[in-house]
């Protein structure tokens, strides 16, 4: 395995993948820099609630745990670095 990037440089040093099948590959992937984290969460009976037309309080939901993010890396300086993801399904 290749050595692990330093922060500063990750996302230049990402091969681009061209073919969506080589994404099954592990050699598509590459190890995240040692000082990062990788945080997920998943709003329980979100697609439910969202039929239901509900979509103000999961997203509500959803807000609030990027603001406890936000929170836990405010203390280590580290928030201006933060990135989310939010599927929408």
């Amino acid at each position: 395995m290749p050595a692990q990037p330093v922060s500063d440089a990750f996302y230049s040093s990402i091969e681009p993948v061209e073919d969506f099948e080589a994404l099954a590959l592990l050699r598509s992937y590459v190890p995240l820099p040692n000082d990062w984290s990788v945080v997920a969460a998943d709003i329980r009976g979100s697609t439910r609630a969202i039929a239901e037309g509900r979509y103000q309080d999961v997203n509500t939901v959803g807000v609030s745990v990027i603001a406890a993010l936000r929170n836990v890396a405010q203390s280590v300086e580290a928030s201006d670095a933060l990135a989310t993801y939010s599927s929408g399904a």
